[in-house]
Protein backbone atom coordinates (compact mmCIF):
# COMPACT_ATOMS: atom_id res chain seq x y z
CA UNK A 1 0.00 0.00 0.00
CA UNK A 2 1.57 3.36 -1.02
CA UNK A 3 1.97 5.66 1.89
CA UNK A 4 -0.54 9.36 1.96
CA UNK A 5 1.93 11.65 0.94
CA UNK A 6 -1.01 14.33 0.75
CA UNK A 7 -3.42 15.13 3.09
CA UNK A 8 -6.44 17.49 3.08
CA UNK A 9 -5.42 20.66 4.91
CA UNK A 10 -7.97 21.96 6.93
CA UNK A 11 -8.29 25.20 9.52
CA UNK A 12 -6.69 24.38 12.71
CA UNK A 13 -7.70 25.56 15.60
CA UNK A 14 -7.13 25.32 19.55
CA UNK A 15 -7.79 21.77 21.39
CA UNK A 16 -11.12 21.67 23.29
CA UNK A 17 -11.46 20.22 26.23
CA UNK A 18 -12.01 15.98 26.44
CA UNK A 19 -15.51 15.09 26.08
CA UNK A 20 -17.22 11.98 27.68
CA UNK A 21 -19.83 11.73 24.62
CA UNK A 22 -18.49 10.34 21.25
CA UNK A 23 -16.61 12.80 18.73
CA UNK A 24 -18.23 12.89 15.64
CA UNK A 25 -16.24 12.36 12.32
CA UNK A 26 -14.46 15.02 10.77
CA UNK A 27 -16.72 14.53 7.96
CA UNK A 28 -19.80 14.54 10.41
CA UNK A 29 -21.02 18.31 9.47
CA UNK A 30 -20.74 17.68 5.81
CA UNK A 31 -22.66 14.84 6.06
CA UNK A 32 -25.59 16.47 7.80
CA UNK A 33 -25.51 19.60 5.53
CA UNK A 34 -25.87 17.31 2.76
CA UNK A 35 -29.07 15.42 4.28
CA UNK A 36 -30.44 18.51 4.87
CA UNK A 37 -30.45 19.66 1.34
CA UNK A 38 -30.75 16.81 -0.18
CA UNK A 39 -26.89 16.25 -1.74
CA UNK A 40 -26.69 12.73 0.01
CA UNK A 41 -26.95 9.23 -1.13
CA UNK A 42 -26.29 5.59 0.54
CA UNK A 43 -22.84 5.67 -1.53
CA UNK A 44 -21.52 9.49 0.10
CA UNK A 45 -23.06 8.49 3.10
CA UNK A 46 -20.62 5.11 2.86
CA UNK A 47 -17.52 7.19 1.47
CA UNK A 48 -17.82 9.48 4.15
CA UNK A 49 -17.34 6.47 6.94
CA UNK A 50 -14.60 5.38 5.12
CA UNK A 51 -12.90 8.90 5.36
CA UNK A 52 -13.86 8.93 8.48
CA UNK A 53 -12.21 5.14 9.22
CA UNK A 54 -9.36 6.92 6.91
CA UNK A 55 -8.27 9.54 9.42
CA UNK A 56 -8.65 7.03 12.57
CA UNK A 57 -5.99 4.84 10.52
CA UNK A 58 -8.34 1.87 10.41
CA UNK A 59 -7.32 1.26 6.58
CA UNK A 60 -9.23 -1.97 6.59
CA UNK A 61 -12.79 -0.46 7.99
CA UNK A 62 -12.06 2.52 5.46
CA UNK A 63 -11.44 0.08 2.35
CA UNK A 64 -14.88 -1.64 2.95
CA UNK A 65 -16.57 0.88 2.87
CA UNK A 66 -15.47 2.58 0.25
CA UNK A 67 -15.37 -0.68 -1.93
CA UNK A 68 -19.18 -0.76 -0.94
CA UNK A 69 -19.80 2.81 -2.17
CA UNK A 70 -18.12 2.40 -5.49
CA UNK A 71 -20.08 -0.74 -5.84
CA UNK A 72 -23.07 1.51 -5.53
CA UNK A 73 -22.15 4.06 -7.65
CA UNK A 74 -19.54 3.77 -9.96
CA UNK A 75 -19.21 7.77 -9.71
CA UNK A 76 -18.57 7.94 -6.14
CA UNK A 77 -15.40 10.06 -6.13
CA UNK A 78 -14.47 9.72 -2.38
CA UNK A 79 -14.45 6.07 -2.76
CA UNK A 80 -12.50 6.44 -5.39
CA UNK A 81 -9.82 8.53 -4.10
CA UNK A 82 -9.53 6.12 -0.94
CA UNK A 83 -9.42 3.35 -3.02
CA UNK A 84 -6.74 5.14 -5.35
CA UNK A 85 -5.39 5.64 -1.89
CA UNK A 86 -5.11 2.58 -0.63
CA UNK A 87 -4.88 0.41 -3.45
CA UNK A 88 -1.69 1.86 -4.53
CA UNK A 89 1.65 0.24 -4.46
CA UNK A 90 4.08 2.67 -5.34
CA UNK A 91 4.21 6.73 -5.72
CA UNK A 92 3.46 6.43 -9.56
CA UNK A 93 0.61 4.22 -9.35
CA UNK A 94 -0.66 6.60 -6.97
CA UNK A 95 -0.45 9.52 -9.05
CA UNK A 96 -1.74 7.45 -11.98
CA UNK A 97 -4.75 6.56 -10.20
CA UNK A 98 -5.85 9.88 -8.40
CA UNK A 99 -5.19 11.21 -12.40
CA UNK A 100 -8.15 8.77 -12.99
CA UNK A 101 -9.85 9.84 -10.09
CA UNK A 102 -9.56 13.71 -10.65
CA UNK A 103 -10.61 13.06 -14.68
CA UNK A 104 -13.66 11.02 -13.77
CA UNK A 105 -14.58 13.72 -11.33
CA UNK A 106 -14.08 16.30 -13.89
CA UNK A 107 -16.48 14.32 -16.23
CA UNK A 108 -18.78 13.89 -13.85
CA UNK A 109 -19.66 17.51 -13.02
CA UNK A 110 -19.22 18.54 -16.46
CA UNK A 111 -17.72 21.41 -18.89
CA UNK A 112 -20.34 24.02 -18.30
CA UNK A 113 -21.11 22.98 -14.53
CA UNK A 114 -16.94 24.26 -14.46
CA UNK A 115 -17.46 27.87 -16.23
CA UNK A 116 -20.75 28.61 -14.52
CA UNK A 117 -19.15 28.04 -11.04
CA UNK A 118 -15.75 29.23 -10.86
CA UNK A 119 -15.09 30.92 -7.90
CA UNK A 120 -17.60 29.30 -5.61
CA UNK A 121 -16.61 25.11 -5.19
CA UNK A 122 -15.93 23.99 -2.12
CA UNK A 123 -18.78 25.96 -0.85
CA UNK A 124 -20.92 23.76 -3.34
CA UNK A 125 -21.30 20.38 -1.11
CA UNK A 126 -21.20 18.15 -4.43
CA UNK A 127 -18.03 20.04 -5.73
CA UNK A 128 -15.78 18.75 -2.47
CA UNK A 129 -15.45 15.08 -4.01
CA UNK A 130 -13.51 16.48 -6.95
CA UNK A 131 -11.53 18.88 -4.61
CA UNK A 132 -10.59 16.70 -2.39
CA UNK A 133 -9.10 14.22 -4.97
CA UNK A 134 -7.52 17.37 -6.76
CA UNK A 135 -5.87 18.83 -3.96
CA UNK A 136 -4.50 14.88 -3.14
CA UNK A 137 -3.38 14.78 -6.78
CA UNK A 138 -1.11 18.18 -6.33
CA UNK A 139 -0.13 17.03 -3.07
CA UNK A 140 1.60 13.81 -4.18
CA UNK A 141 2.78 15.25 -7.38
CA UNK A 142 4.66 17.90 -5.34
CA UNK A 143 6.06 14.93 -2.99
CA UNK A 144 7.28 13.22 -6.43
CA UNK A 145 9.52 16.12 -6.98
CA UNK A 146 6.80 17.40 -9.69
CA UNK A 147 6.89 20.89 -8.33
CA UNK A 148 6.03 22.39 -12.04
CA UNK A 149 3.21 20.30 -12.13
CA UNK A 150 1.99 20.84 -8.57
CA UNK A 151 1.95 24.45 -9.07
CA UNK A 152 -0.55 24.09 -12.18
CA UNK A 153 -2.44 22.29 -9.86
CA UNK A 154 -3.28 24.57 -6.68
CA UNK A 155 -3.15 27.50 -9.33
CA UNK A 156 -5.94 25.87 -10.84
CA UNK A 157 -7.71 25.02 -7.49
CA UNK A 158 -7.79 28.70 -6.10
CA UNK A 159 -9.22 29.76 -9.21
CA UNK A 160 -12.14 27.45 -8.61
CA UNK A 161 -11.84 28.23 -4.66
CA UNK A 162 -10.15 31.42 -4.11
CA UNK A 163 -11.63 31.40 -0.43
CA UNK A 164 -9.02 28.51 -0.13
CA UNK A 165 -11.09 26.54 2.42
CA UNK A 166 -8.42 24.19 2.51
CA UNK A 167 -5.60 26.05 2.66
CA UNK A 168 -3.45 25.62 -0.89
CA UNK A 169 -1.96 28.95 -0.57
CA UNK A 170 0.58 28.03 1.60
CA UNK A 171 2.38 24.95 -0.19
CA UNK A 172 1.49 26.62 -3.36
CA UNK A 173 3.74 29.91 -2.01
CA UNK A 174 6.35 27.88 -0.90
CA UNK A 175 6.43 25.66 -4.15
CA UNK A 176 6.41 28.51 -6.26
CA UNK A 177 9.49 30.30 -4.07
CA UNK A 178 11.46 26.56 -4.53
CA UNK A 179 11.32 27.43 -8.15
CA UNK A 180 12.42 30.80 -7.64
CA UNK A 181 9.28 31.91 -9.74
CA UNK A 182 8.83 35.56 -7.96
CA UNK A 183 6.35 36.66 -10.30
CA UNK A 184 4.01 33.73 -8.99
CA UNK A 185 4.47 33.60 -5.63
CA UNK A 186 3.72 37.57 -5.65
CA UNK A 187 0.63 36.96 -7.29
CA UNK A 188 -0.48 34.34 -4.34
CA UNK A 189 0.77 37.52 -2.11
CA UNK A 190 -1.50 39.84 -3.90
CA UNK A 191 -4.51 37.45 -4.18
CA UNK A 192 -4.41 37.06 -0.11
CA UNK A 193 -2.99 40.36 0.86
CA UNK A 194 -5.25 40.58 3.79
CA UNK A 195 -2.97 36.90 4.76
CA UNK A 196 -0.64 37.59 8.25
CA UNK A 197 0.34 34.66 8.88
CA UNK A 198 3.51 33.20 9.36
CA UNK A 199 3.60 31.28 6.49
CA UNK A 200 3.35 34.39 4.56
CA UNK A 201 5.55 36.53 6.90
CA UNK A 202 8.59 34.65 6.39
CA UNK A 203 7.70 33.87 2.78
CA UNK A 204 7.98 37.24 2.13
CA UNK A 205 11.24 38.35 3.38
CA UNK A 206 12.69 34.86 1.60
CA UNK A 207 10.66 36.89 -1.61
CA UNK A 208 12.56 40.14 -0.59
CA UNK A 209 16.18 37.95 -0.55
CA UNK A 210 15.70 36.56 -3.84
CA UNK A 211 14.97 39.98 -5.12
CA UNK A 212 18.24 41.12 -3.45
CA UNK A 213 16.31 43.58 -1.98
CA UNK A 214 18.12 44.13 1.55
CA UNK A 215 16.22 47.50 2.86
CA UNK A 216 12.47 45.58 2.51
CA UNK A 217 14.08 42.41 4.13
CA UNK A 218 15.39 44.08 7.19
CA UNK A 219 11.89 45.48 7.84
CA UNK A 220 10.54 42.42 6.92
CA UNK A 221 12.34 40.41 9.35
CA UNK A 222 11.09 42.63 12.17
CA UNK A 223 7.52 42.34 10.72
CA UNK A 224 8.16 38.40 10.92
CA UNK A 225 9.39 37.80 14.40
CA UNK A 226 6.75 39.98 16.23
CA UNK A 227 4.14 37.74 13.78
CA UNK A 228 6.44 34.27 15.09
CA UNK A 229 9.90 34.70 16.53
CA UNK A 230 10.33 30.33 16.72
CA UNK A 231 10.10 30.18 12.86
CA UNK A 232 13.57 31.96 12.62
CA UNK A 233 15.10 29.16 14.68
CA UNK A 234 13.49 26.16 12.85
CA UNK A 235 14.90 27.83 9.17
CA UNK A 236 18.52 28.89 11.09
CA UNK A 237 19.11 25.04 12.12
CA UNK A 238 18.85 25.99 15.61
CA UNK A 239 15.67 24.44 16.51
CA UNK A 240 14.53 21.50 14.47
CA UNK A 241 10.86 19.62 14.07
CA UNK A 242 9.27 17.34 16.10
CA UNK A 243 8.78 13.95 14.95
CA UNK A 244 5.23 14.22 14.67
CA UNK A 245 3.40 17.74 13.65
CA UNK A 246 0.53 18.70 16.17
CA UNK A 247 -3.04 18.21 14.61
CA UNK A 248 -3.77 22.44 15.53
CA UNK A 249 -1.71 25.39 15.71
CA UNK A 250 -1.55 28.18 17.81
CA UNK A 251 -0.82 32.07 15.94
CA UNK A 252 2.74 32.89 17.61
CA UNK A 253 3.05 29.86 19.09
CA UNK A 254 5.77 27.19 17.85
CA UNK A 255 3.41 24.75 16.49
CA UNK A 256 2.37 27.69 13.82
CA UNK A 257 6.32 27.86 13.43
CA UNK A 258 6.10 23.96 12.69
CA UNK A 259 3.10 24.25 10.06
CA UNK A 260 5.36 27.24 8.79
CA UNK A 261 7.95 25.50 8.16
CA UNK A 262 6.42 22.60 6.78
CA UNK A 263 4.89 24.95 3.64
CA UNK A 264 7.70 26.68 2.90
CA UNK A 265 11.01 25.49 4.68
CA UNK A 266 12.30 23.39 1.56
CA UNK A 267 11.92 26.70 -0.10
CA UNK A 268 14.33 28.13 2.66
CA UNK A 269 16.41 25.29 2.37
CA UNK A 270 16.55 25.59 -1.83
CA UNK A 271 18.31 29.44 -1.42
CA UNK A 272 21.02 28.77 0.93
CA UNK A 273 22.46 32.36 0.46
CA UNK A 274 19.23 33.39 2.09
CA UNK A 275 19.77 31.13 5.45
CA UNK A 276 23.17 33.02 5.39
CA UNK A 277 22.14 36.37 5.64
CA UNK A 278 19.34 35.59 7.99
CA UNK A 279 22.01 33.71 10.12
CA UNK A 280 24.16 37.14 9.68
CA UNK A 281 21.06 38.93 10.80
CA UNK A 282 20.02 36.75 13.80
CA UNK A 283 18.96 38.62 17.21
CA UNK A 284 21.98 37.54 19.27
CA UNK A 285 24.77 38.60 16.92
Amino acid sequence: MAKRTSKEQKPRKTAKPKQDSPKPGPHFSESVMAGMFGGANNAQELAYEAMDAMADGDYERAANFAAKAAELDRNCIDAMHILSQLGSETEEDLIENLSRTVDRAQHVLGEKYFRENEGYFWGLLETRPYMRAHAELAGVLYSSGDVAQAIEHWQRLLQLNPNDNQGLRYPLLGACLELGDLDAAEQVFKQYDEEHSAVFAWARLLWELLQDNQPAAKKTLTAARKINPHVEQLLTGRKRLPKQLPGYYSPGEPSEAYMCYDSIGAAWKKHRTAIKWLKENAKDK
